[in-house]
Parts: structure tokens; C-alpha cells; sequence
């Protein structure tokens, strides 16, 4: 029973790395059972901008049945016909474990909830830059290895804490002091004195290597602070987790796990009190459903006001009501792919990646699992991002240049074969409908080559196996951090260990040097350049067989003004959404 419940805990960190962004932006839990559904053949409606835009973020498209309106993106930003009162209703995908940020899952459901009592000490522009939020300011030390932030002045935690140096370092003690989240945290710090207060509003974070990008990984669960004396007190009592206490705009009312979440308005909100920013909203309560279709009747009916999801069937069902609902598209995040444990036989050898990537029947998933929606993907990065290489271009469908490989490689491990076909384990979560029409595909392709054995895991135990690499290929959902370099933790070495963050546990000296000189500089087109040819290794090393880029949706009855107004305390205008995950604050409610 210790061993499963140790196992659980790595489970439930792997898969909420999604979150953590210090060093990771996006794993999307892991491989989601219910991601892709593929059971609709309704058409896109995503805008896209021409290949080469100099866009560093997700562009979130607005969509009205077939097609944008300007009546609907006035719904999503506008100062008009404000109305005070009401609770804002929001469907998500899945409950999280908790709402502590140094112990507890975050994945897209925990940060929406999160961000209504939680702030970042930075957070993502709408051009998909760091810009400072709970920080006033910060800098590097010229050689990188230093980080200093400057708080804000007169913040205050709901409970009445004051936001200062003291509380980032208690906050950090406590995410190194987690056995699981400190795996995030470590790679990045010096050790042996990782942060330091400098007086009351300024800490310096000393780090393990020069990184002048360090405020990345500060826009998401790292850098949600909460109030010490709740965090001491969760310590001795546990349930508290879910009890959280921030400096947001709204605190915790009411938690039944698995029902309903609900936070009212903060009356002593800091923002309120120093600048005047109104909460329109009187509360906020979130319902967990696993069933995305459930999610999208419930809108449909009146039931919820919002919900968002990667479902396509859901997906088809809210653009087929036309203008009833406003529509906010993202598929320039994350992506769907399979993906090799390089660390034991047969995929520590580079001709089997070859031969499975050749052999992979890639059209073939994309016509049926994507149905017409989603885009299919050649890398980590959406055509339209700046960081793009359009050189890359993921390989499948030629299993003509397999057999030559399983020849050669069976001929020196005939006993890693049987029959002149390798053997190999597809692991993916279950039980799932789409993840078996997933296996089907897949195997149809790898037969002819490859002794295919499903193994079909609990996700928790899915990503398990992955981060202990006893795991050999994997269906998977990954990447899309606005800026890449939050996802470094699933390409570094340094990610690699008993538990691996870098889940393929490939570590290519080359291709560490480039992604360490991408974050010591700030010259955007340096960085570009390097992600290119990072890019370009990634695919050399044949890890990943990318399918798609994962659409999210975020969906909203007519009667929510304000969806994406979201502005930092300095007044820049924030990016919308992330992989799913949206501030709330800013939104009312018309009735009437």
C-alpha cells in the first residue's frame, strides 16, 4: 500500500507539470483519455495567419458558428453595458487533487479555479511575453545568474499576510520541500543558497545556470504565492489544501470535490483598494465533468455560462448553435504525438525510431481522430509561431523505408523479435473509446514491422511508468508554452534522472548547449534561431511522432461580457487563454 500511494504522488506531479512553468509550460495531463474524440466531421473555423507571422504567442480566434463576427469579439473585450452582480457558472474537464500550488496538482482545471484567488508574480502579454503582475519589476545580473524581483507595494493576502520578500521565500522553502514539485524547481537554483531576501519587497533568486528567461517559468503555479500562515497551517492539516488563500480577486466560499467549487468576491481585493479595479462579478463556481459532452448540453440548456474543452464531439455541438455562444479557438499550444523511451531496447536504438516513424499511419489518424478539426502537426510549434522552423516536417505513411531498418536491427537483436518484427509495447490510458480507435490506427500501421502489445494503464499509472522509464512507446499531449523556453524540462538533461521529467531520458550535448544559450540571451532573434535548430534536432533524434495540435475551446453564453479583458496592474493586455486555462475576473453577466 506505500509503494502504490508513493506511486499516486509522482503521478500526480508528472501530470500537473503541466502547470508548473519554472520549467515546464504544458504536458496537458499527460496523455488526456478524452483529448481527441474524432467523432465529428464538422469543419474548422480557426482563423489562421499566414505562415511567418512574427507572433510569439497562441492567436485565440473568435468564432460564431461558421465564422467570426465583430458583434462577437465585442463580447469578448469590450468596457460596455457593465452590470455589477450574479455568479459566473464554469464547466471543466476534470478535478484536481487540490488548490495548494506547492503541493497539489495543477493542470488547466486548477488553474482556472486558481486564478480567481491566486496571482502570478508574472504573467503571459497578449503577445506572449512575461510582463509583471505581483512583481513590479525585475532584472538579471549581466552574467545571468542572478535574478532579482521587485514586488509590489501594499499587497495583502486575503487573510491579511502582507505580500513581501518573506512570503516568496516561504513559498519557495515550501516548493523545495516538496519531494515530487521541487523535481521542477531544482534544476533551476543553486542549491546551496537558492533565494534570498534582499529587503522587505526584493528577493534574488541565485541559479544553477546563466538563464535571463527565468520570469517564464513565474507565470504559472511556481509563481502563485500563497499566504504563509496558510500554508503552515495545511502543513499540520491537510485538507486546508483545499481551503486555498491568495491575493486574488475572490476567496473560497465553499469545496465538495468532484461537485462544485465556488469562490466569492474579495471585498479588500489589493487591486480594488489601490487602483480601483471593480470585480463586476458577486462569485464564481466551477463544476468538474469529465464528460465534455455533459459540459457543452449543460451550456446549451442554460445550466453553465462557460466551459472549456478539447472534445471535438463538444466542439462540434457548441459551433453548430451558431451565435447563441461565443467561441474563443486555440490549437497553437500543446500537441498530440507518441513518443519513445530512448533509455532500453528496441527504442535505444535509432533505426527502430526510424522504422515506427516511417511505418506510423499518419494520415490515417489525422483523417479519423482529427475529423476535420484538428490541424495536423509537424513539431512542437504551430505553423503561424515565430519560433517555427518550417524545414521540419514530420515524417510517416513511407513504411516502404522500414523494412530495411527492422531487417538490419533484428538481424543484430534477434532477441528483441519475433517473426522478422520487433516487439514493442504501446502504452496509453484507458479505459477509453478514443484511445483504443487510437491503438487501433496505430498498430493497423506498425503490423507489418512491429509485434505490437497494448498495455492499457490508469492515467496516474500511465504517466508513472513514463516519468520511471519503464514505459517503451506512449501516446502523449505536450509543449505549447506562449514562450519555449518553459518547455526546456522535457528536452534538458538535467531533467533526467530516477524520476525523468525529460521523458524520452535522450540527452543529446548539442542539443543542451543550444537550449542553454536560448535562455542566457534576450535577443529575440538569437532565440529564434536557436529554437529553429533545436527543432531541427529534436526531429533528428526521431523521439516524437507528432498527429496534431490539440484545439481548445472556450465557450460562453452571449450573456458573458468581458471574457478575454484580463489586463496586468501596469494595464498590458493579457493573453486570453493558455492550453484552456483563462482568467475569469474581469467578466459580467447581462441578464435580461
Amino acid at each position: 500500500m506505500a509503494i502504490r500511494s508513493s506511486r499516486s504522488r509522482v503521478a500526480k506531479l508528472v501530470a500537473g507539470l503541466a502547470a508548473i512553468s519554472l520549467v515546464a509550460a504544458a504536458c496537458g495531463g499527460g496523455s488526456d483519455a478524452d483529448v481527441n474524440t474524432g467523432e465529428t466531421t464538422a469543419p474548422p473555423t480557426t482563423t489562421a495567419e499566414p505562415a511567418g507571422t512574427a507572433t510569439t504567442a497562441p492567436t485565440t480566434t473568435v468564432v460564431s458558428g461558421g465564422g467570426g463576427s465583430s458583434e462577437q469579439t465585442d463580447l469578448i473585450r469590450t468596457l460596455d453595458g457593465v452590470q455589477t452582480g450574479g455568479t459566473l457558472r464554469i464547466g471543466v474537464e476534470a478535478e484536481t487533487d487540490g488548490l495548494n500550488p506547492t503541493v497539489n496538482r495543477f493542470a488547466a482545471a486548477a488553474y482556472n479555479m486558481g486564478y480567481t484567488v491566486f496571482e502570478p508574480l508574472f504573467a503571459w502579454d497578449a503577445t506572449g511575453q512575461p510582463v509583471p503582475y505581483l512583481a513590479e519589476s525585475s532584472e538579471s545580473s549581466e552574467d545571468g545568474m542572478e535574478f532579482i524581483i521587485h514586488l509590489r507595494p501594499d499587497v495583502l493576502f486575503s487573510d491579511g499576510e502582507p505580500l513581501n520578500a518573506d512570503a516568496i521565500v516561504v513559498n519557495f522553502e515550501a516548493l523545495l520541500a516538496d519531494a515530487l514539485i521541487s523535481l521542477a524547481v531544482r534544476p533551476a537554483l543553486n542549491l546551496d543558497n537558492p533565494i534570498e531576501k534582499v529587503d522587505d519587497l526584493t528577493v534574488k533568486f541565485n541559479l544553477s545556470l546563466p538563464n535571463k528567461q527565468f520570469a517564464t517559468g513565474l507565470v504559472g503555479q511556481l509563481g502563485m504565492p500563497g499566504s504563509p500562515k496558510w500554508l503552515a497551517a495545511a502543513i499540520d492539516d491537510p485538507t486546508l489544501n483545499q481551503m486555498p488563500v491568495g491575493t486574488g480577486p475572490f476567496v473560497i466560499e465553499s469545496r465538495t470535490q468532484d461537485q462544485s467549487t465556488k469562490f466569492v468576491r474579495n471585498d479588500n481585493w489589493w487591486q480594488t483598494l489601490q487602483n480601483g479595479t471593480p470585480v463586476y462579478l458577486d462569485a464564481i463556481e466551477f463544476f468538474p465533468n469529465t464528460d465534455s459532452l455533459t459540459s457543452a448540453s449543460q451550456l446549451v440548456a442554460g445550466d453553465l455560462d462557460g466551459f472549456a474543452t478539447t472534445n471535438a464531439d463538444a466542439i462540434a455541438e457548441i459551433r453548430d448553435k451558431g451565435d447563441a455562444f461565443i467561441k474563443i479557438d486555440d490549437d497553437q499550444g500543446e500537441e498530440s504525438f507518441a513518443m519513445m523511451n530512448t533509455s532500453k531496447p528496441p527504442f535505444d536504438d535509432i533505426r527502430v525510431r526510424q522504422a515506427i516513424t516511417f511505418a506510423t499511419p499518419r494520415q490515417n489518424y489525422i483523417d479519423f481522430v482529427g475529423a476535420g478539426i484538428l490541424r495536423e502537426a509537424d513539431s512542437m510549434f504551430a505553423p503561424e509561431l515565430i519560433w517555427n522552423n518550417p524545414d521540419v516536417v514530420q515524417e510517416g505513411d513511407e513504411p516502404e523505408r522500414s523494412g530495411p531498418l527492422v531487417e538490419a536491427y533484428c538481424a543484430d537483436f534477434p532477441e528483441n523479435c519475433d517473426g522478422g518484427r520487433v516487439n514493442i509495447d504501446l502504452q496509453y490510458s484507458g479505459p477509453s473509446v478514443v484511445q483504443e480507435i487510437i491503438a487501433d490506427i496505430l498498430a493497423a500501421g506498425w503490423g507489418d514491422f512491429f509485434n505490437v502489445n497494448r498495455v492499457v494503464l490508469l492515467q496516474d499509472d500511465h504517466i508513472t511508468n513514463v516519468a520511471l522509464g519503464v514505459s517503451q512507446i506512449v501516446t502523449w499531449r505536450q509543449f505549447g508554452a506562449p514562450d519555449p523556453t518553459a518547455d526546456r524540462v522535457w528536452l534538458a538533461c538535467d531533467s533526467m534522472g530516477f524520476l525523468s521529467l525529460n521523458w524520452p531520458r535522450f540527452c543529446d550535448e548539442e542539443r543542451e548547449d543550444l537550449l542553454n544559450q536560448a535562455r542566457e540571451t534576450t535577443d529575440l532573434d538569437a532565440r529564434v534561431a536557436l529554437w529553429q535548430e533545436i527543432q531541427q534536432k529534436v526531429h533528428d533524434d526521431y523521439l516524437y511522432i507528432f498527429f496534431t495540435h490539440t484545439l481548445w475551446m472556450s465557450a460562453f453564453d452571449a450573456k458573458v461580457r468581458n471574457a478575454c479583458g484580463v489586463s496586468s496592474p501596469d494595464g498590458a493586455e493579457l493573453l486570453c487563454t493558455n492550453n484552456g486555462s483563462m482568467f475569469n475576473h474581469a467578466s459580467w453577466i447581462v441578464e435580461g
